[in-house]
This record gives C-alpha cells, sequence and structure tokens, in this order.
C-alpha cells in the first residue's frame, strides 16, 4: 500500500509505545534504561511495520544515447516498469 495510506498505523503505533513508555515511568521504582530500551525497541519496530508496508511503482523510459557504464551509450532505447514491496 501507499505510504500515505499506512501513516495512520504508524501514528497509532507510535503514540502506543510513548503512552506505555509514560504509563511504565509512573510505576514506583520503574527501571529508567529499561523504559528507554522497550521504547526504542516499540518506536523501531512501528516504523519497521509502517516501512514495510510500502509498494513502490517504478516506470522507466531510457532513450537512446544515454551513457553506459562501460563508457560507451546505448544503441536503443528502451522502456520497463515494476512493482515491489519490502521482504523485510
Amino acid at each position: 500500500m501507499p505510504l500515505s495510506v499506512a501513516k495512520f498505523g504508524l501514528e497509532v503505533a507510535l503514540y502506543s509505545a510513548y503512552q506505555t513508555s509514560r504509563d511504565t515511568g509512573m510505576n514506583d521504582g520503574a527501571d529508567s534504561d529499561k523504559i528507554i530500551m522497550d521504547l526504542a525497541e516499540d518506536l523501531a519496530n512501528a516504523i519497521h511495520d509502517y516501512m514495510v508496508q510500502a509498494k513502490v511503482d517504478t516506470d522507466v523510459d531510457s532513450p537512446s544515447g544515454q551513457p553506459d557504464v562501460v563508457g560507451g551509450v546505448t544503441s536503443a532505447g528502451g522502456k520497463g516498469f515494476g512493482i515491489a514491496t519490502s521482504l523485510i
């Protein structure tokens, strides 16, 4: 899905991560190092989940005469397209 569609889910996950961190920190004897590690993990998971929802569409048009990797130029143009999603 386009990332713009997945944005709401990211916002909810980030809000939840901060709420959990705040609520845990309000407990007597809370371990601040563990709270920070848990928050970092929750944020990383939220961002990861958001990114793996990305769908990337490509549409490429390469006219003839473009430089190539071996120092020459292409003799014929080409077109291509693709759709990809994250496999992470």
